[in-house]
């Protein structure tokens, strides 16, 4: 794997298998009610044109941290609770391999297309990856789990199912293991679900559009199949708000984690883009949080 600042991310060949493959292996997205094709099959290309809140937005944090629970080798069953597609995946198999460390991870999702993802990425660099077709909320494990990592993943649950997510995490995790997740805060938002404003879907298609010109050359898709695919995400995405830093403190330490890091921040500059909404970060605040099960 890569020795360079950042894990490889090929996705300019992964983009067109989640594009062909999500239409048959998506299943229902618990939030919109539809195929959540128009999500798994448009997202890779929205991160090649560099638009999305990918792990990388928060990338070097990221690496250190993991690098550090690496080092130990203490930590080495990871469930990934949730995931987009393999990137969470390619940070941490990066970070161990810096540490020449092994790593035993496992990805469970609802969906079948980012764990097939994962599974293409895992074969690609010769490295075994579990997954599981699952409910994050209904998944058990025989042997527990020394690290959960998320990424922007808190989100998909309604505030009462939140709790019962700090608490699965809880539960699989052994004592002393940990859980690294970067969210986002949302503060003054008035209304339970957040969804693209009007002038954000108008901008956002604007912004694909002009960047998928600017890179028709070197995509596989045609630039106007792109905007539509781009408006039909926007029309689609949704996302239920954490609205305070102290409603995010509040459920980890109900669940019963210690913060070992608690930091609040936008993207890294390189990552922060002059768009925002669901999904496309532009100066949002996120939390990055490294909690303890004591």
């Amino acid at each position: 794997m890569s020795k360079s600042n950042r894990p490889e991310e090929p996705l300019k060949e992964s983009a067109p298998l989640a594009h062909a493959f999500a239409p048959d292996a998506c299943g229902t997205d618990p939030l919109s009610g539809s195929s959540c094709a128009w999500y798994h099959g448009t997202w890779q290309y929205l991160r090649i044109l560099g638009i999305g809140a990918a792990p990388a937005a928060q990338g070097k944090q990221l690496a250190d941290t993991l690098r550090q629970l690496a080092s130990t080798g203490a930590f080495s069953r990871i469930l990934l609770s949730g995931s987009a597609d393999y990137s969470l995946l390619a940070h941490i198999l990066w970070a161990y391999d810096l540490e020449n460390t092994e790593v035993e991870p496992t990805v469970v999702d609802l969906c079948k297309t980012p764990l097939y993802l994962c599974e293409w990425y895992g074969k690609r660099y010769s490295r075994p990856v579990k997954t599981v077709v699952s409910n994050i909320l209904d998944f058990t494990s025989v042997e527990p789990f020394d690290l959960v990592c998320t990424h922007a993943f808190m989100g998909y649950f309604t505030p009462e199912l939140r709790k019962k997510l700090l608490h699965k995490w809880y539960s699989l995790l052994r004592p002393g293991g940990r859980v690294i997740t970067i969210q986002r805060i949302r503060p003054n938002i008035p209304h339970d679900v957040v969804r693209f404003t009007p002038e954000e879907k108008a901008e956002f298609r604007h912004k694909v559009e002009s960047e998928a010109l600017a890179n028709q050359d070197s995509l596989d898709i045609d630039a106007g199949k792109l905007v539509t695919a781009a408006g039909i995400y926007a029309e689609q995405f949704f996302t239920y708000p954490i609205k305070s830093r102290e409603e995010l403190v509040s459920l980890f330490t109900v669940a019963g984690f210690e913060f070992r890091q608690l930091e609040f921040g936008p993207a890294e500059t390189q990552h922060q883009t002059t768009i925002s909404g669901p999904t496309i970060p532009g100066t949002a605040e996120y939390a990055f949080v490294e909690a303890i099960k004591t």
